[in-house]
């Protein structure tokens, strides 16, 4: 399992990565409840997940940004704004990607999932997401027991 010290460094490593308009206008949920896990698996068809590993929820969160502005007596209105929707995506998908980065620095193993979104509707209705929050992706991360398959790239030449 890992450790309280490692889920530590790997949160503070999302949340310093680059960040669209400074807003960091996504979350983490690290699921540790066996039930909802299996649920999750459930969702995504993934036998292996949260067997061994951490798994966390990337969330692309602009719920959060809206509330502190109304407590501060901020009456701009940005929601509907799809430049902020899509900084919010963008915000998830690199903190996750930093998050990957720092876990193989570590010599841990790292899988995103994109299946999460099998069943997003599903997905939010048992994280208890809030409105203006939708999930991005999951992140499992643990000791790996294997050398991950290389996957084939596009030759350097390739064009687009």
């Amino acid at each position: 399992m890992l450790t309280y010290f490692f889920k530590g460094v790997l949160v503070n490593v999302a949340r310093h990565t680059a960040t669209s308009q400074f807003q960091q206008a996504f979350s983490i949920i690290s699921v540790t409840d066996p039930k909802l896990k299996a649920a999750i698996r459930q969702i995504t068809k993934q036998s292996y997940l949260g067997a061994n590993g951490h798994l966390f929820i990337f969330v692309a969160d602009e719920y959060r940004n809206v509330t502190i502005g109304q407590e501060m007596g901020n009456a701009q209105n940005s929601l509907g704004n799809t430049d902020r929707t899509i900084a919010a995506f963008s915000d998830a998908i690199l903190a996750v990607q930093n998050t990957v980065n720092a876990t193989e620095s570590m010599e841990l193993g790292a899988v995103i999932l994109s299946s999460i979104l099998n069943d997003a509707a599903q997905l939010i209705e048992l994280l208890q997401l809030p409105k203006l929050t939708f999930p991005v992706l999951g992140l499992e991360v643990g000791y790996p027991d294997q050398e991950p398959q290389l996957k084939p790239r596009l030759l350097r030449h390739a064009r687009n």
